[in-house]
């Protein structure tokens, strides 16, 4: 009897500190202190499990409690469990689809491994596939401007491909570099200005539009800042740059400037695509590795995080905030969620 008074009293004890970790989470939480919460949150969960729950009278307590503590972790990591909606199928391709680009009412998914891109309409939810011709094993980026009037696609590293979303007709585009040896894995157009981000020198240019295509690039970093393996790049005015690392380096006007993103539960260890404009309000980072869509506020903090059961491993996305609607590839299926 002794023995058994003793781990009850444990036990309450347990309870009790529980509570009160649980309880100062949810201060820390009212007051925006997401760091001091999760410490408390840890705290909590560490007490938990070292707490006899598997006897028959404790365990009602310690799930009721669990689920208190995942609920207050998931407030934390800010992460919303969304239930995607599949609006199209594209399984029987026996490639892997790798990218996403959205032009008007076309959804356009292309793979690196085809010279071939796979559309399909969302207003007449048809779809179709569009032989390019380009001596390609495949495309590996893309750019959409916010005009909506053409689409470009990067293949053999440092070549562009335009489509017309009119007739979905394709034509061969000219363009140059300051550098050799490019390898261009992001680009963007910005007030029809394109931005091309070059692993092969670590390096951003900036290209005028022309008749044929865009000029030579120019060289945009300007204070000699370092960029390690740039994955992709989006402009608001400001120019972000996600690396391989996880990192995302804030430019202005040629030069880098401190751009500290809040804590995020997981980490980033990877970004996939990027992507903001001047009228929006977020930035949005696709992570393949941890099955999710971060989205931060553009001073760094974070405002949310999407995720789901459903993805297995998303790899393209298409945006549309005004609206409140993303669209994702994931394993050459679309989906479309809310944001």
């Amino acid at each position: 009897q002794k023995t058994k008074s003793t781990a009850e009293q444990k036990f309450t004890d347990q309870l009790k500190t529980l509570k009160e970790k649980k309880d100062s989470a949810e201060s820390y939480l009212i007051y925006n202190d997401e760091a001091k919460a999760s410490s408390e949150i840890m705290e909590a969960k560490n007490i938990l499990a070292g707490a006899d729950c598997l006897t028959d009278t404790h365990q009602s307590a310690c799930s009721e409690l669990q689920k208190q503590i995942d609920a207050l972790a998931l407030r934390v990591k800010k992460e919303t469990i969304i239930t995607p909606e599949l609006i199209y199928d594209w399984s029987n391709i026996t490639i892997s689809l790798t990218g996403l680009a959205k032009i008007n009412n076309k959804i356009i998914a292309f793979s690196k491994e085809n010279p071939d891109l796979y559309v399909y309409d969302l207003l007449t939810k048809t779809s179709k596939t569009i032989t390019t011709d380009v001596n390609t094993s495949g495309f590996t980026a893309k750019a959409v401007p916010k005009e909506n009037d053409y689409a470009i696609f990067v293949y053999n590293k440092n070549k562009l491909l335009q489509y017309n979303p009119v007739d979905d007709t394709m034509k061969t585009i000219e363009i140059t570099y300051p550098n050799d040896n490019t390898n261009i894995t992001g680009l963007v157009i910005y007030n029809r200005k394109l931005y091309t981000i070059d692993a092969g020198n670590n390096q951003i240019y900036k290209h005028d539009n022309i008749k044929s295509g865009f000029g030579t690039g120019r060289i945009w970093i300007k204070d000699g800042s370092k960029i390690s393996n740039p994955i992709d790049i989006t402009i608001d005015g400001d120019v972000f740059v996600a690396e391989n690392s996880g990192a995302i380096s804030k430019f202005n006007a040629g030069k880098k400037e401190g751009f500290d993103i809040s804590i995020i539960d997981p980490r980033l260890t990877q970004i996939n695509n990027l992507w903001t404009y001047n009228d929006l309000q977020y930035l949005y980072i696709l992570d393949t590795t941890q099955n999710r869509l971060v989205i931060l506020k553009k001073d760094g903090q974070l405002y949310k995080q999407l995720t789901s059961k459903t993805f297995l491993a998303p790899t393209g996305m298409a945006i549309e905030e005004t609206d409140r609607i993303g669209y994702v590839l994931d394993g050459n299926k679309l989906y479309k969620i809310g944001l």
